[in-house]
């Protein structure tokens, strides 16, 4: 074999090689994107099944479902407040009657016409707010310490 027959062997061979490797990294994408997506919607459907319990329990769990469900009441509540404060800040209160946003200039609700509480109401409302912030963010970390020590403790028996 002369010198341009080899050269064109190995380009050939080369090309087959490359040609192979490609095609099994197109089908290992292809597949791992299945898998992502197969994944996706297992977890879109445990998160549907999740709020369907939820509501047709009407919020109240019991046994394995309480802790879940008493979370999510505090994170509801904290997010109310939350709220409360966001308004505060926008110089907003809320109607005591309805619901609705009203500026804390305004001394008539524009929705329903409930004659607005008086500042020291609106002051004791933010230090009560402030306080349930508070109270929520304690218990959030006394359950995060409770969940770390539960972890380790399957670890420690794990490793046993």
């Amino acid at each position: 074999m002369d010198i341009f027959e080899k050269m064109n062997h190995f380009f050939t061979e080369t090309g087959k090689e490359v040609e192979q490797k490609a095609r099994e990294f197109s089908d290992a994408m292809r597949l791992n994107t299945k898998i992502r997506d197969e994944k996706a919607a297992i977890k879109e459907c445990m998160e549907k099944i999740g709020r369907l319990y939820y509501e047709e329990q009407k919020g109240n769990g019991s046994g394995v479902y309480q802790e879940a469900f008493e979370r999510i009441h505090k994170a509801k509540e904290a997010i109310r407040q939350a709220q409360k404060e966001m308004d505060e800040q926008k110089k907003r209160t809320t109607c005591q009657n309805c619901g609705a946003s009203m500026q804390k200039e305004d001394l008539f609700c524009s929705k329903c016409g409930t004659k607005r509480e008086t500042k020291d109401s609106d002051d004791e409302e933010i230090k009560e707010a402030k306080e349930k912030v508070q109270e929520q963010e304690k218990d959030d970390i006394s359950t995060e310490k409770m969940g770390e020590s539960e972890t380790e403790d399957a670890e420690e028996d794990t490793q046993e």
